[in-house]
């Protein structure tokens, strides 16, 4: 089975630390590393806690490749993903490779990830986890077709060897991109503005003090484990998902109420950052604006439409509704009866995640303020 010499280990070592300082090197590194283990593709991916993927960078991938495993119900679940079930408890820096793959497949809940590993032609290869912090974990890895067939002691020596060098390229560009998030927020200082940076893990980087400040004293969002956590379960989930999303570039910017039981409604803004070109995910990425919007800036009733889901109708309804009219009263302006009147408010209730006239006139007004 080919495996490369130690002339081009030494020269893949130096072009990963190359990749350090110029990022363009990276996709280059991963080819050769792949051809020198006599392996179809090679992977340097990033995990978040939650086992979200940050960056995944992968040579000779078709189009389907990522689809067709982000469509596996779980597919980072180590009931189902026997790459990530094997490394499980492993120390950063252990090779793992098929023996340890054969001995967790048999605990899967399905074989959905297997089927889909075989469709692209990796069942087999080697891996290791260059760095894991506080859940998150950036991982580098061979695949082999059957044709290649099982990874050999010679092959993942040199794995091994490249894994380490990579180890350190990583250690040097967290370093540089640390610098840049010290930067960034050294320019946000100057605004004093409560904003909060996030890198590509959906981690806190860095916050200006304004927003140290902010954080002490509202009660709707706290910070844990450099996790940003709403008051409410429904709301961290709903804010890590927006959060995610931005991260993802699915959308460019975001926003959405975080809601306290002793506080008014805390609107944010989550705003994607300029991307590096495959950088680790170290640096910012998002930048997340505490009480970013009011009325000044977005009427209330297309908020409540946006992020609520809010008919025109219910929305219209509702701004009425705060302006102190009463329902009967609401019912004749629009022509309509009171009991569709009381309905449009009740659905308003459950879309808005409110129980009480009280807490939706709040959530208006937090608006409006």
């Amino acid at each position: 089975m080919k495996v490369g010499d130690q002339r081009s280990l030494a020269a893949l070592r130096e072009t990963l630390l190359k990749a350090a300082l110029d990022t363009s090197l990276w996709h280059g590194a991963l080819e050769t590393m792949a051809a020198a283990t006599g392996s179809l593709r090679a992977q340097l991916l990033g995990v978040d806690a939650r086992g979200e993927i940050a960056f995944n960078f992968m040579t000779g991938a078709d189009e389907t490749y990522a689809s067709d495993f982000l469509a596996i119900a779980g597919h980072h679940d180590t009931l189902v993903n026997y790459r990530i079930a094997a490394s499980a408890g492993i120390a950063p820096g252990t090779v793992l490779w098929e023996k340890h793959y054969d001995a967790v497949k048999s605990q899967l809940r399905d074989n959905a990830y297997v089927e889909a590993s075989e469709k692209h032609h990796q069942p087999f290869g080697c891996q290791t986890a260059l760095a894991v912090e506080d859940g998150a974990m950036v991982g580098l890895a061979v695949m082999h077709s059957r044709s290649d067939g099982r990874t050999t002691p010679a092959q993942r020596a040199y794995f091994a060897s490249a894994a380490s060098a990579a180890q350190s390229a990583l250690r040097l560009q967290r370093s540089i991109e640390d610098r840049g998030t010290a930067i960034a927020q050294g320019a946000l200082d100057l605004i004093e503005a409560p904003v909060l940076l996030m890198d590509g893990f959906g981690k806190v980087a860095g916050m200006t003090g304004a927003a140290e400040k902010f954080v002490v004293m509202h009660s709707a969002v706290q910070i844990r484990g450099r996790m940003l956590v709403a008051a409410r379960m429904a709301d961290t989930w709903t804010l890590h998902r927006k959060l995610r999303s931005v991260l993802d570039r699915q959308q460019l910017d975001t926003s959405m109420l975080l809601h306290s039981p002793n506080a008014l409604p805390l609107l944010i803004k989550i705003q994607a950052l300029p991307d590096t070109e495959m950088g680790f995910g170290f640096q910012p990425r998002a930048l997340i604006a505490l009480g970013a919007e009011s009325s000044r800036t977005r009427k209330s009733g297309d908020f409540l439409r946006e992020q609520y889901g809010l008919t025109t109708a219910e929305s219209e309804v509702v701004a009425l509704l705060a302006q102190g009219m009463r329902r009967a009263d609401i019912a004749q302006r629009r022509s309509t009866s009171l009991g569709t009147v009381q309905q449009q408010i009740k659905t308003a209730f459950a879309k808005t995640g409110v129980s009480r006239e009280a807490e939706l006139l709040a959530l208006i007004g937090a608006l409006n303020n």
